[in-house]
């Protein structure tokens, strides 16, 4: 509201008003008096301190009645003020503000008012410790109502001789105490266009005052509506209007007095809620906590209006105060510690702490010991996977009230372990192992670069020597067992080799690789021995010619077989036969398709069979055709002989007649100790199915064999294989086999191509990253850290992983099965012929 300019013949002296200091935040209204009988307004009152400027009255000696209104400008404007306080107060978390309005009137009971008892209500005002002091008014530079110009009104102080106090040093002064002032921008648009007129003195328009001076410590407003656009009446101005309110929707009060009364209610109650913010700084947080809105760009200083909650939700939001950080920053095992510090009015008892990840992609998100919660200031977070992370922490009073912090943590892929495939083995005397290596970090997963590997076998085993490469070899005679290690970046990791004699392979089907080896006996006994070509104690025996098996106990004398052998030192040929029995328990005939020969003797390695007539025979009886064969000189090491094809089906007898022995004619018969010992080379399976951890099997799969080490599963769940190309029987994903195992799988055509086919379901875990390992077909590693579910898409689902592979010199495929999280598995395995492996 505008003022008029006008002498007065007396004003009391400034120099007798006395300070004192308030419990209370004082919002000092210097206008046309209060509306003492509005109660909703009253209860915000100091009318102790209350006073009238123009007639130097105070109300604690003259009466309230001296700052009551007499024009309705002053109770418009203290409603307005009223209402800012209670729109602050109804924000949450804010609990009763003790906030004041210290009345201070500026005119008589005439309504006859100057900018003197302004100039005094200020000095006032900040004497009384008011923390906002409300000038709605307005003076523009050129009076239009033709008074005398007066940019800067000012009054003498008669007590004083000499003292004149202008309007601008009233508000200095105000600023000097950290006060804030807030004041109108003016409502001369409607004297000039419709949208307004310009105060920073541009065009055809002119400065206001007080809004033109604007020290720091000021706040000048504009009038909007409720969409935030100017009132056709507000002055503005980019220079010198700092922001617009909007406080009445019935659009009647619009003026810029009175949403500078609203302007001041919120500041006070915000002075209240931060009393550490004070004249320029509190005016600064005000105008940073504004509601921008795109029609007033380029109008106001902040573009905005006055937001009751923007400011409130800035006040609540915490502060960080200690940056986000981790310890350590740079991991090298598989968790660190996180912490962010923050505070806020309540000195952060009530935040909560919430920890977000950006990680690789792909990576399994870490996880956290403690987190959306008061005590995630400080958290475990543990990995699953090396590689870069962003962590961001967002602290939190409630909505709206957050603040964040950010830290970089990288994981550095460490080696671990070491993991040897196979993770043990079985030698012979004499044989050779391949292991090879493979170094995982902290989380299972490969090393890339590999290090480099050292391998050495430890003191005090049988003796075994082992290459750079990792090939051990077992010493040529002897049992009992070594230690090898391999080291590689550091780590170490050991695995167990037993060495054994020579030991033949198991008969389990037809179709069997058999591997008939002799051992050292003495001359007067080892023709009955049941030993002799034995498999594991039950597999070929050296019969009667007849095809019967050898008793447990035969005359050496009566031996056909030592006889026959030991024929004539000259070179002549015996008469009588050999049957050698390839019949098991419960097995059907084989095919033969031919063998290997070579001889064992211990002190005359030259001592062999020379040549022999073959035939075969069924039921041990009907024999075939005797063919000629050749044979030559032999030697101790067993592949050291020679392969004779002989293609021959459903054999259970094979006989070797007029057998020609090498060696001279002088050698004493009695001192020869050894026999040759002869290979069968049987047709290689077709192909083979394992149901793996079944004991029955099911279709061509065959119950769980061939395999050593790991536990069996199953489930009744059924399981979907639509997914698959020609799947296994469902119950074969039923079940499994699972841990740490190996397959060797024999009766292959040594050096042959096959498919082998991997069968998988997820039968016990409920999501991914829950089961990793790895699987190396012949020390090859052919999947590393899979996981079934993911790539199946979930449990109780099947998936098959094909590969090609080869069969070495003996007809064996072995399939190592190793864990890196909780336990490998597998449902089953097919080796079908054919597949191109790669080179």
């Amino acid at each position: 509201m505008r003022l008029k300019t006008k002498r007065r013949s007396a004003t009391p002296c400034l120099e007798v008003i006395e300070s004192r200091p308030l419990p209370s935040t004082l919002i000092a209204l210097v206008d046309y008096g209060v509306d003492l009988n509005n109660s909703n307004d009253s209860k915000y009152y100091d009318l102790a301190d209350a006073f009238n400027a123009y007639t130097g009255q105070l109300a604690s000696q003259a009466g309230d009645g001296v700052v009551q209104y007499t024009m309705p400008h002053g109770a418009v404007l203290t409603d307005a003020t009223v209402q800012g306080i209670e729109d602050v107060s109804a924000q949450p978390g804010v609990n009763d503000p003790d906030v004041k309005i210290l009345p201070i009137k500026y005119s008589d009971a005439s309504n006859d008012a100057s900018y003197a008892a302004v100039i005094r209500g200020i000095y006032y005002a900040v004497d009384q410790g008011a923390s906002v002091i409300n000038l709605s008014i307005g003076q523009p530079e050129i009076d239009p109502y033709g008074y005398i110009p007066r940019s800067d009104p000012w009054v003498h102080d008669p007590a004083v001789s000499g003292t004149i106090y202008y309007l601008s040093d009233a508000i200095r002064y105000a600023e000097s105490k950290g006060v804030v002032v807030v004041t109108a921008a003016g409502n001369d648009g409607y004297q000039n266009q419709p949208s307004g007129v310009n105060i920073d003195a541009s065009g055809d328009t002119w400065p206001i005052y007080p809004a033109y001076t604007h020290t720091g410590n000021m706040l000048v407003v504009a009038s909007v509506d409720a969409t935030g656009t100017l009132y056709p009446g507000s002055n503005w101005g980019n220079q010198h209007v700092d922001l617009g309110a909007f406080w009445d929707p019935s659009n009647v009060n619009w003026q810029t007095s009175y949403a500078t009364g609203y302007v001041s209610g919120v500041t006070g109650t915000i002075a209240a809620l931060r009393p550490d913010l004070t004249g320029d700084a509190l005016a600064t947080f005000i105008k940073s906590t504004v509601q921008t809105e795109p029609q007033l760009e380029g109008k106001l200083t902040t573009n905005g209006e006055i937001s009751p909650a923007n400011a409130v939700n800035a006040i609540f939001t915490p502060t960080i105060t200690a940056a986000a950080s981790a310890s350590p920053g740079t991991v090298t095992s598989t968790s660190t510690t996180l912490s962010v510090g923050a505070s806020d009015l309540d000195g952060g008892a009530g935040l909560t702490y919430a920890w977000s990840v950006v990680g690789p992609a792909g990576a399994p998100a870490p996880t956290f010991s403690a987190n959306g919660t008061h005590d995630a200031g400080d958290t475990t977070v543990t990995f699953s996977q090396a590689g870069s992370y962003t962590f961001t922490a967002t602290v939190s009073d409630g909505p709206n009230r957050t603040t964040t912090s950010q830290v970089t943590v990288t994981v550095v892929p460490t080696i671990s372990t070491i993991v040897v495939s196979p993770p043990g083995a079985e030698v012979a005397d004499g044989d050779v192992q391949a292991f090879s290596a493979l170094a995982r970090d902290q989380f299972g997963a490969v090393i890339s670069p590999q290090p480099a590997f050292t391998w050495t076998v430890e003191g005090g085993g049988v003796g075994g020597t082992i290459d750079a490469t990792g090939g051990y070899t077992a010493p040529s005679s002897g049992s009992g067992g070594d230690t090898v290690v391999v080291t590689g970046g550091g780590v170490s990791q050991a695995v167990s080799v037993g060495v054994t004699a020579p030991a033949a392979s198991a008969l389990t089907a037809p179709g069997a690789f058999i591997v008939n080896p002799v051992g050292v006996v003495s001359s007067s006994n080892f023709g009955p021995n049941p030993a002799w070509f034995t498999i594991d104690g039950v597999g070929l025996s050296a019969p009667l010619n007849t095809g019967a098996p050898v008793p447990a106990s035969y005359p050496v004398e009566d031996n056909n077989f030592y006889h026959n052998f030991l024929t004539d030192g000259d070179g002549g040929s015996g008469t009588e036969s050999i049957t050698y029995q390839l019949a098991y328990p419960g097995q059907a005939p084989v095919d033969i398709i031919g063998f290997h020969w070579w001889a064992y003797s211990a002190d005359q390695p030259e001592r062999s069979i020379k040549s022999a007539d073959v035939s075969t025979s069924a039921d041990g009886v009907h024999f075939s055709a005797p063919v000629p064969m050749t044979f030559y000189e032999g030697s101790d090491t067993p592949d050291a002989g020679r392969d004779y094809a002989f293609q021959a089906s459903g054999i259970r007898y094979v006989r070797f007649s007029n057998l020609v022995n090498y060696g001279p004619d002088t050698q004493d018969k009695s001192s020869f100790d050894g026999l040759g010992a002869i290979r069968f080379l049987a047709t290689p399976a077709q192909s083979i199915a394992i149901a793996a951890g079944s004991t029955v099997g099911a279709g061509s799969f065959q119950p769980d064999m061939e395999v050593v080490g790991g536990a069996t599963y199953s489930t009744t769940s059924p399981i979907d294989t639509s997914g698959v190309s020609d799947p296994a029987p469902q119950s074969v994903y039923q079940t499994e086999r699972y841990g740490n195992f190996t397959y060797t799988l024999t009766n292959l055509m040594p050096g042959g191509s096959y498919t082998v086919r991997l069968h998988f379901a997820e039968i016990y875990w409920d999501g991914p990253g829950r089961r990793l390992f790895n699987v190396a077909i012949s020390g090859t590693p052919v999947l590393t850290n899979f996981d079934i579910f993911a790539a199946a898409g979930g449990k109780d689902r099947a998936i098959v992983e094909p590969f090609n592979a080869v069969a070495d010199a003996r007809g064996t495929i072995t399939i190592a099965f190793t864990s890196v999280l909780n336990n490998a598995k597998v449902s089953g395995i097919e080796v079908l012929p054919g597949g191109t492996p790669a080179a």
